[in-house]
């Protein structure tokens, strides 16, 4: 969300009425995400990864596709809300709790991934990809292995579940370790999963301004070791020393000529070379780009298909360094301790809106300031 800290401070007053703010998920322009890399340095690395990638074969076995199966939500103030319910086996040493995440926004018309509706969702199983973008409060929601069942006379939505629940606070810089080493996100290598998504408004308004998710074989992934700005590893099994560690980043090189590609795909390739790729899962399809069940542009009037990037292989991009000051690699992989790197929450159900911004004024903390009162604005509907 782009918006002034002051302004999401004021949000429940006419002090920032008018305020705009964008209904893309944007972290902001200082994190590693939106990291432009046009300029940076090669990696040592990069020419033995690239070779390694060759030798094996490529990106996968169905080559340089994009995958349009992801989707995700925008809610705003009047969104109803859940509370969210974790499965047996919930990841609760790397997952928000339901006190940190609080209820979830559930928009009326959405769908978990692979789907096109809420009652279609009721049938999902496996991965099950929740996405919301809260509008009103700021934070981003995203949950793995969802289920959701809806109410038989509205078809409307009327319980959460899920393996792993992650609330991302869109105003702050998680820095290069993210949650924190050795934590996972919704995503196996800790990265958020929709701010790096491929999206149909982005492209039709040529406004790309972040890596995108690279997935790979988890057999042409290096084991036991990452990258930041990723900061845990899944399962990649491969133990050659040069096959590239989650979290690797790809540049696609300047000089590569993409004057043969569609004009749609244009600005995705252009992406590709400020921004570039970041290798964030295991996957048979290497780029992930958002439904457009839910987004103004299609992709169909976009012209652009799932094969539309075939042609382009490992040996057109080079590695570049991690992000921050960090080793080249991380191992082994630490246990997480998602207070290593904290931000701020704030659960707790707001009573006055005067007197929480008193007390947390006198004790001079404006970011909690901003974060308490935006979830209040969220959960009152505002």
């Amino acid at each position: 969300m782009r918006s002034f800290l002051g302004c999401a401070i004021f949000a429940a007053t006419s002090f920032c009425a008018g305020a705009a703010s964008s209904t893309l998920p944007d972290l902001p322009a200082s994190s590693p995400y939106r990291e432009d890399v046009s300029a940076a340095s090669i990696d040592p690395s990069s020419a033995l990864i690239i070779q390694y990638l060759v030798a094996q074969g490529g990106w996968g076995p169905i080559g340089f596709r994009i995958d349009f199966s992801t989707q995700m939500m925008t809610a705003d103030g009047s969104a109803p809300r859940l509370a969210h319910v974790e499965k047996p086996g919930y990841y609760t040493e790397i997952c928000d709790s339901a006190a940190q995440a609080g209820d979830v926004p559930i928009p009326p018309l959405g769908a978990l991934g692979g789907h096109i509706a809420w009652a279609d969702s009721v049938a999902c199983s496996g991965d099950c990809r929740l996405l919301v973008h809260d509008t009103a409060s700021g934070f981003l929601y995203e949950a793995w292995d969802t289920s959701i069942t809806v109410d038989p006379g509205t078809m409307a939505p009327d319980s959460l579940s899920s393996t792993c629940l992650v609330t991302w606070d869109l105003e702050f810089d998680y820095g290069a370790n993210g949650r924190g080493d050795g934590c996972a996100s919704t995503l196996t290598s800790g990265l958020p999963a929709a701010p790096l998504l491929i999206d149909a408004d982005e492209v039709t308004n040529d406004t790309i301004d972040h890596a995108l998710l690279l997935y790979l074989p988890n057999n042409r992934i290096a084991a036991g070791r990452y990258r930041h700005p990723a900061s845990a590893i899944g399962a990649p099994s491969s133990i050659d020393p040069n096959a590239p560690p989650i979290g690797t980043r790809f540049r696609l090189k300047a000089g590569f000529d993409t004057s043969a590609f569609p004009t749609g795909v244009q600005p995705i390739l252009a992406a590709m070379k400020t921004y570039g790729l970041i290798l964030a899962e295991g996957g048979n399809v290497p780029l992930s780009a958002r439904s457009d069940t839910f987004t103004t542009a299609k992709w169909d009037a976009l012209g652009i298909a799932t094969t539309d990037l075939l042609g382009i292989e490992p040996s057109d991009f080079e590695v570049v360094g991690p992000f921050g000051p960090s080793p080249n690699e991380i191992a082994p992989v630490p246990a997480c301790a998602l207070d290593d790197n904290p931000h701020p929450t704030d659960a707790a159900p707001v009573a006055s809106l005067g007197a929480l911004g008193a007390a947390l004024l006198a004790l001079g903390s404006w970011a909690t300031v901003g974060i308490a009162l935006r979830r209040q604005v969220a959960a009152k509907g505002a």
